[in-house]
């Protein structure tokens, strides 16, 4: 069994985030909101392109399909930018458990980025 490197998950999917609320179309259900887009010259400035933003878009749903509880609390943990231990007290779930959804969350992003 190969293990999924997820080091550069995270960065990703705070990325992910931003490109969402860039957009004038609001694509996860959270509204976009001008102070995220980081504009300079006209220009967006992202670390990852619109192909890798649609292909974690898509793992998300993905995973949101497969497992609502993981999906959701990954999303809301990125969307709502809260460390750990805050965003397990806004979902009402222990840390352990928060932490252990977000590992699964991010890993099965990896292995779907691969």
């Amino acid at each position: 069994m190969s293990v999924i490197d997820t080091s550069d998950t995270s960065r990703k999917l705070d990325e992910w985030v931003r490109w969402t609320r860039m957009g004038s179309v609001p694509r996860t259900g959270y509204p976009a909101s001008s102070s995220y887009a980081n504009k300079k010259k006209g220009m967006n400035i992202l670390s990852i392109t619109e192909e890798e933003a649609m292909k974690i878009d898509a793992a998300i749903a993905r995973l949101r399909q497969k497992d609502r509880e993981t999906g959701e609390f990954l999303k809301r943990y990125y969307f709502e930018g809260c460390n750990l231990t805050r965003s397990a007290e806004r979902v009402g779930i222990k840390r352990e458990r928060a932490r252990m959804l977000l590992a699964h969350g991010e890993s099965f992003i990896a292995g779907k980025l691969d």
